[in-house]
Order: structure tokens, then C-alpha cells, then sequence
């Protein structure tokens, strides 16, 4: 394929999909450990049926529920940047762009990869899981709390068109590789092989925040603090 030998090609297939932007929502979870015992029954070694009582754990969810980011994406991509690999940097070479997508064309690796990655700029996620941790609390609950990013179509991925790339990354040789024996020969293969032939720099595209966290906070406290008190399980 084109992609997989010229540059400008497979510029222009990642364009294709920078179009869309990335999906991200944020989950907000609370929870307890409730312990309880049951009754097993076992044989011992003289053939007759015995019961002893065990001591279990599980957690219960009191809330669960998500809000949607991705309206305070940007539709629009701001610029496309290059994070050189551990070895550039020490060597102290700048990588550009177009050295990125030449490394991967000009590869004759039969299993390559490269992907450019989706990311959202302007937050800072781990402030803003402690915002709404503070804000949860603030309505007087103690058990547990789980703030947690999902996110969707944040990556773009070109892989070489050769017979054992198609296999390496088909589906069905997942599967297998991680419920059958195969993972114990396979697996370390496998994953050796991918990351042989996955690309030595990192490409992002950035897309901006349209609003600040805060003002994301301000518009959302309150069904936030809602949802905490009505245990809203919004699955």
C-alpha cells in the first residue's frame, strides 16, 4: 500500500482522522468494602461432608455515573508535534514530523506500526479528579471515591499491509493468545514483535479545551452533588 512506503500518503491518511476529534468522559464512582461470611461445605479425609464458615469481601456501589467532556474539545486539531524517543533525546537530536513518517516508510520491518495519538490540552486531569473528589465530599460523604478518565478515538493507527502484520494483529490471534496455552509461547513473541516494529517517536496532535476546568466545575456542581445524594447509578 501507499501508506506503508510514502510519506505524503500516510500524512494524509492520518489527516482523514484527525478530523474527528477524541471522545473523553470522566466517571465518578463511590463505593464501599462490605464483608460477609458463607458457609462451604468440603469432604474431609475420613469421606464425610464437613462445613466451615469463610470470611469474604466485596464492594458495593452506593453511585455511579459519567459526564461528557467532549463537548469542551475543540473540533479542530491545533498543531501536530513529535515526542522524540528515549535515545533521541539522549543523543540529543531533534526529530521532526516528516523524520517520523520517513523512519516508519522507508522501514522494511514486515510487522511496523506507527500511531499518532489524540490528546486534550488545557486541563489538568489530575487537578480537576481532585476538584470533584472535594466537591463529593463536600456534601458529607466518607466512603470510597473513584474519579476516572475514559476515553475514545484518541489514537490513529497505520500498520504495514504484509501477511504477518494482518496476522499479528487480527483478532482472532488475540483471543487465542490470552484464554489459550498459546499465551505461555506466543504471547512473549508476540508482544516482542510489536514492539520491535512499533515507531521509536511518539506523534500527538493537540486539541484545546474550549473552557477553563473550572468553569467545566461550575457548570456541573450541581448535579454532581446531586447525584451523590440521590445514589444515581447511571450505567
Amino acid at each position: 500500500q501507499l501508506v506503508d512506503k510514502n510519506p505524503d500518503q500516510l500524512w494524509l491518511y492520518f489527516m482523514t482522522y484527525l478530523n474527528e476529534k477524541p471522545q473523553l468522559k470522566v466517571s465518578i464512582h463511590g463505593f464501599y468494602t462490605q464483608t460477609y461470611t458463607e458457609t462451604e461445605s468440603y469432604r474431609g479425609s475420613n469421606g464425610t461432608y464437613q462445613t466451615h464458615v469463610v470470611t469474604r469481601s466485596r464492594l458495593v456501589t452506593e453511585f455511579y455515573f459519567s459526564i461528557d467532556l467532549s463537548p469542551y474539545i475543540c473540533e479542530q486539531w491545533g498543531r501536530v508535534a513529535v515526542i522524540p524517543s528515549a535515545k533521541a533525546r539522549i543523543a540529543g537530536e531533534t526529530v521532526t514530523l516528516r523524520d517520523a513518517l520517513e523512519q516508519y516508510t522507508l522501514s522494511n520491518k514486515k510487522i511496523k506500526e506507527i500511531v499518532l495519538e489524540k490528546q486534550c490540552h488545557g486541563w489538568d486531569l489530575e487537578e480537576l479528579k481532585k476538584k470533584i473528589i472535594a466537591l463529593v465530599r463536600s456534601t458529607g460523604y466518607q466512603n470510597g471515591i473513584n474519579v476516572a478518565y475514559n476515553r475514545v478515538n484518541y489514537q490513529i493507527a497505520a500498520r504495514s499491509s504484509s501477511k504477518l502484520s494482518q496476522f499479528a494483529n487480527s483478532t482472532v490471534v488475540r483471543v487465542l493468545c490470552c484464554i489459550s496455552c498459546l499465551c505461555i509461547i506466543f504471547g512473549p513473541i508476540y508482544y516482542c514483535l510489536r514492539t520491535i516494529g512499533s515507531a521509536r517517536n511518539t506523534i500527538v496532535a493537540e486539541y484545546m479545551m474550549m473552557e477553563s476546568d473550572d468553569i467545566f466545575l461550575q457548570l456541573n456542581a450541581e448535579m454532581i452533588v446531586n447525584s451523590v445524594i440521590q445514589r444515581s447509578i447511571l450505567i
